[in-house]
């Protein structure tokens, strides 16, 4: 800061280089959510003895079984498995895609609490903790209503829904929990955000 007078200038420099550094963490944020989202499915597909038939994400860019571009079908990413031998197995594959972000989520608002980290981890673990846990929720209500997984990218159908319906979870039984999760996982992050300001009133 350059004081003039009274008054306080921004260091340009200062300001573009933390400009810089808090988009790369928000790009950060982003390809880490898609590769928990995805490899969520595949890791729960291996387990089972699937083999991961292939990786990709958007804009059209194939990652395995060999990095090559293809034609993008508007999905933020996929990942392609064989058949499980039963519905249980496959639904919970199917699941694990979004409750795997919505795991990763509890664990940096736990972090948040526990570490107290200050500056770039900070920042990085709030937009893990509202990004990742509102992604159950966006990918199982949107498709609802005719919009995307992210409401103009990503998959059409609600894929968490579908998986929880495999493993004999009612629809109501799915979406209370849905709500649910929202609630406590925003309520924490907005509670910690509270403390920490009162924290810096102090």
């Amino acid at each position: 800061m350059i004081k003039t007078g009274k008054y306080y200038i921004p260091n340009m420099s200062v300001l573009f280089k933390k400009s810089c550094v808090g988009l790369s963490v928000i790009v950060f944020v982003l390809l880490f959510g898609l590769f928990t989202h995805e490899l969520g499915h595949g890791f729960t597909a291996m387990v089972f003895g699937a083999e991961i038939t292939y990786i990709e994400i958007m804009p059209g860019i194939q990652l395995y079984p060999e990095i090559k571009r293809i034609e993008w079908d508007g999905n933020v990413g996929s990942i392609g498995h064989l058949s499980l031998d039963s519905e249980w197995k496959s639904g919970l594959a199917t699941l694990m895609g979004s409750g795997s972000t919505a795991i990763v989520a509890y664990l940096a608002i736990v972090a948040l609490y526990a570490l107290r980290p200050k500056g770039t981890l900070r920042f990085a673990l709030f937009l893990v903790s509202l990004i990742f846990a509102i992604d159950i929720v966006a990918y199982s209500i949107l498709p609802k209503f005719g919009l995307q997984h992210w409401i103009i990218i990503g998959g059409t159908s609600p894929e968490p829904l579908i998986g929880a319906l495999m493993l004999g979870v009612s629809e109501t039984a799915f979406y209370t929990a849905t709500i649910l999760h929202f609630i406590v996982s925003y309520g924490l992050t907005a509670n910690y955000i509270v403390n920490l300001l009162q924290n810096q009133r102090i």
